[in-house]
């Protein structure tokens, strides 16, 4: 899967992201919690369960590259030196950006959660 399908991948997944910190997950009612990587797979592949730890599962099973699976651990975990547009691109596809009246975007904030 390359970077591009898993952004369009994700942007089919449920509304129900947050941000924990800077941290990109979600944490479905009848499942571990997860990052953007672990709930594609889990799309893919509806037999299996992968939480957020079991991140190399999910990009064997998505058949990702390295290079592009460290872009987006990077940028779904906020870390410093993550690409700001693979981050961008991330948010959006999670409905976490918002378009500014002056056409900036920003992320939203979730006050409900937690940081850890």
């Amino acid at each position: 899967m390359t970077q591009k399908e898993f952004i369009s991948a994700l942007a089919r997944t449920p509304r129900d992201w947050q941000l924990q910190g800077k941290r990109i997950r979600r944490e479905p009612a009848d499942a571990e919690p997860q990052c953007p990587i672990t709930a594609v797979a889990v799309q893919v592949d509806d037999a299996a369960s992968y939480s957020a730890a079991s991140v190399i599962s999910a990009t064997v099973r998505l058949e990702m590259q390295a290079p592009a699976v460290m872009d987006l651990v990077a940028a779904s975990d906020g870390l410093d030196h993550a690409d700001p547009l693979v981050r961008m691109q991330l948010l959006e596809a999670c409905g976490l950006l918002v378009e500014e009246q002056d056409g900036s975007e920003e992320e939203t904030a979730d006050l409900g959660a937690v940081d850890s």
